[in-house]
């Protein structure tokens, strides 16, 4: 890679492993191992390449999982049971401005079955 800090070269390297991928489907006997390893790497590469662009620092990991999550930037979801945050012993939910503040928007979203509220 020219330049790991140049977020064109991640994309160039992950153009490369998309191409790899499709050439292995396309065999006569297709190589669907290798497929698999070149498009994890293909979305791993253009998830770095958003990154970059962003100015965001990425720890140095192939978890596409991680790396989607950063992406993600502000979301959070949080579990809730019976109307009550169900956090496990240890987790806590903090809110800090790092980037100075700025307009923000929230969206409540809730997802899940229906709660019978008659007695």
């Amino acid at each position: 890679m020219h330049d790991p800090t140049e977020p064109l070269a991640w994309v160039a390297r992950a153009e490369e492993d998309l191409a790899l991928a499709r050439s292995a489907l396309r065999r006569k006997t297709p190589l669907t191992y290798g497929a698999t390893f070149h498009a994890q790497q293909c979305a791993e590469k253009y998830l770095k390449a958003l990154l970059l662009a962003r100015h965001q620092v990425f720890p140095g990991t192939h978890d596409l999982a991680a790396l989607s999550d950063l992406c993600l930037q502000n979301e959070v979801i949080v579990p809730v049971t019976k109307g009550a945050l169900d956090l496990g012993p240890w987790q806590r939910i903090f809110y800090g401005e790092w980037d100075g503040q700025r307009p923000k928007r929230v969206v409540f979203k809730a997802m899940g079955l229906p709660v019978n509220r008659d007695p």
